[in-house]
């Protein structure tokens, strides 16, 4: 079975160090008795004659002296990276009592541990128990869903009530039950245009009224795609008066993070016997799979926190971390390079000033768009090997491009991913062509339908407040009731009237608009092209107010200084090449604000001194002129040299005065 890539084990092991993995190990002395349950160190042999096996040599030089740091004794003198077999044996042993301080502890490392091996369909599993009552782990395969051996099957009856008295989500709305424990489902007669799916679960666990549970609200499907009554699909009617566990004909899922968490606190198994009953889809995701292309699936993912619970519960619930959307590393290789380049993409959601963007910056032909056409294509095709700890559940891929010559390729969607192209040109049969100004209309238009069928009308003023005129935008958004409604007919009038690269932000923030969903991944390729410098700011303005909305993240790769002086310094990443070996660095000084030549001197390497000057000044002193006589032919008229000049030629005649003596 595939495991871990050699650069997963070694940002696992480094992940592990950094949160003070082995610190109780040394600090304890075991670091000795820690490594021989992994290898057999007494019959190894030693890397210095003085020391017949290797325990000595590690007690000379790792314990004894300071010369092995703890990375070079596990790479270098154990081979850790890239031997699966002693690396899960790693894995297993440190998460072992007598090596950690407390048994919390040990639930940090597994919970990091598991982030990188769901990917591989793996998770370090408690297997057993040791005399002194402490959890003994090992790597096990997760669990096929579709196998419930494993799951204790559920003998509280679920009791259907289909018309209510009065609001669903009211304990009065039913009878309390005569027997006890018992679930209530209650139907709710919400209509989704036509799709009537959803219910309030009540728990009733004994007869004291005082102690009933409200969980939340559910939706439920049903395999039969037919509407019931007339014209509407009511799942109540197809639904039996009560049930222990629901067939494989039905499928819920719970519309808010409490229902999970009231369901998982009330009973032991962490309320996976429940979640079966139910057939619950974001806990056991092949029934996402069946059911997903149902014509009425979209009334159960309405709403944008509902279906980032059906991407994440499933991990949630085994107390998985879920941070791989704010922070993963990715790998690739510039087509120029022998060697693939890690970049570490954060994403920090926790400050004042939340950092949603990262942006790559750098001169032509360092790699930048080979990196953003690469990264989505890895994340389709489900890369293992090129992302650290774990592949990002993003919601979706959205690539953004105003160029007509863009080089995004397009993945297929598939059921797991979901990837849009948002730009100016098509591919058809492996050819791009430029989308024509009509074809750019009928997407408009259909973009501002989608938008207000998605109730998204009021995000689009706030977006389009920062990029048009107060003027343009009158008579664009109508009211209907309480709900703001896009005007169609004047979204296609006043896209005739405003400038080209306008009418370009119009087109795009209306396409990300209609298809953006918390958690998704925006790729930008080089914006600022054919957008003067206001519109620059204006764009990325409308960018931070599009993720804040939306939860969202974006990627941005340019060598515009333009885009980089619009944000923090800790999202910039510099993206240069020596010879054939790509470099990615961060950037020294603060960004936001900062002076456009600043910047271009910081990210491009460039000096005050235009290079001509800078050479022409070499060649001159090598001549022997004297620093007076070259200042002099420098000067324009009687005017004086720049301070940053006169420091540059002092500086070359110090060096001069240097090397003579």
């Amino acid at each position: 079975m595939p495991f871990l890539s050699k650069i997963q084990q070694t940002g696992l092991f480094k992940e592990i160090e950094d949160n003070k993995g082995f610190q109780h190990i040394i600090d304890s002395g075991l670091i000795l008795e820690f490594i021989s349950e992994i290898w057999d160190i007494d019959n190894m042999g030693s890397t210095d004659p003085r020391y017949h096996t290797l325990r000595g040599d590690i007690q000379q030089h790792f314990l004894n002296n300071d010369d092995w740091d703890l990375n070079y004794l596990f790479s270098e003198i154990l081979k850790l990276y890239g031997d699966a077999a002693h690396y899960r044996k790693f894995l297993e042993t440190i998460v072992i009592y007598k090596y950690q301080e407390d048994k919390d502890f040990i639930t940090i490392i597994v919970s990091i541990i598991n982030e990188y091996l769901i990917g591989y369909g793996l998770s370090l599993k408690i297997v057993s128990m040791d005399e002194s009552g402490s959890y003994i782990y090992a790597i096990r395969e997760r669990s096929s869903p579709i196998d419930d051996s494993q799951i204790l099957q559920n003998s509280i009856p679920f009791i259907v009530v289909k018309q209510p008295n009065g609001s669903s989500w009211k304990w009065t709305s039913h009878n309390i039950p005569n027997s006890f424990p018992t679930f209530v489902l209650v139907a709710d007669n919400w209509d989704d245009f036509g799709a009537v799916t959803l219910f309030d679960l009540f728990y009733y666990p004994s007869q004291n009224n005082e102690k009933w549970r409200y969980i939340g609200k559910t939706k439920i499907l049903n395999t039969d795609e037919r509407n019931t009554e007339g014209n509407k699909y009511k799942v109540k009617s197809l639904m039996p008066d009560k049930f222990e566990i629901l067939s494989e004909e039905y499928c819920s899922l719970g519309q808010s993070q409490e229902y999970y968490d009231n369901i998982k606190n009330l009973f032991a198994d962490g309320g996976k016997s429940i979640f079966w009953a139910l057939k619950d889809c974001a806990i056991f995701s092949f029934i996402e799979d069946k059911f997903e292309k149902h014509p009425r699936f979209y009334s159960l993912i309405r709403e944008n926190e509902v279906e980032r619970l059906l991407r994440q519960e499933k991990y949630i619930i085994d107390g998985i971390r879920m941070t791989s959307c704010e922070k993963f590393t990715y790998s690739f290789t510039p087509k120029y390079a022998q060697e693939p380049i890690s970049i570490d993409l954060t994403f920090d959601i926790s400050k004042i000033f939340s950092q949603r963007v990262v942006a790559i910056i750098g001169q032509n032909g360092v790699g930048k768009t080979q990196f953003i056409t690469k990264l989505p294509m890895d994340l389709a095709s489900k890369n293992l090997d090129v992302f650290s700890p774990q592949i990002p559940l993003y919601s979706k891929i959205i690539a953004v491009s105003n160029s007509l010559y863009d080089n995004f390729k397009t993945p297929d969607r598939t059921v797991g991913f979901n990837y849009i192209y948002c730009g100016l040109s098509n591919v058809a049969s492996g050819k791009r062509t430029i989308i024509s100004p009509e074809e750019l209309q009928h997407r408009l238009i259909a973009s501002g339908r989608e938008i207000n069928n998605k109730g998204r009308a009021e995000s689009l003023k706030g977006i389009l407040e920062t990029i048009l005129p107060s003027f343009i935008m009158i008579g664009l958004f109508l009211t209907d009731g309480d709900e703001i409604k896009l005007d169609l007919n004047k979204l296609l009038s006043i896209n005739k009237t405003i400038s080209s690269g306008e009418s370009t932000l119009l087109y795009l923030f209306c396409s990300i608009i209609s298809n953006i969903r918390f958690d998704s991944l925006l790729l930008f390729d080089e914006p600022e092209t054919h957008l003067h410098p206001n519109a620059i700011t204006e764009l990325m303005s409308a960018v931070y107010k599009l993720l804040d909305e939306f939860q969202s993240y974006a990627i941005i790769v340019t060598h515009s200084p333009l885009i980089i002086r619009e944000m923090k310094s800790e999202g910039v990443k510099i993206m240069t090449r020596l010879e054939n070996v790509p470099v990615i660095r961060g950037i020294s000084i603060e960004s936001l604000g900062e002076n456009i030549s600043t910047l271009v001197n910081e990210i491009f390497d460039n000096k005050d001194i235009p290079k001509y000057y800078r050479n022409k000044i070499e060649e001159l002193i090598n001549k022997g002129y004297s620093e007076d006589k070259l200042i002099e032919s420098i000067k324009s008229d009687d005017l004086p040299l720049g301070i940053g000049l006169q420091l540059y030629i002092k500086q070359k005649y110090y060096r001069l005065e240097n090397e003579k003596d």
